[in-house]
């Protein structure tokens, strides 16, 4: 039961990381973008 809620929860945590991630990219690329200006 508990390694079945474990597998579950996995691959939101990969999910949200992967999200906060590609954040963090587009939030640079942008700043990358304006300082070239």
């Amino acid at each position: 039961m508990y390694l079945s809620m474990l597998e579950i929860d996995n691959p939101t945590a990969v999910q949200h990381s992967f999200i906060i991630e590609e954040g963090k990219r587009f939030v640079y690329s942008i700043k990358l973008l304006l300082c070239h200006r």
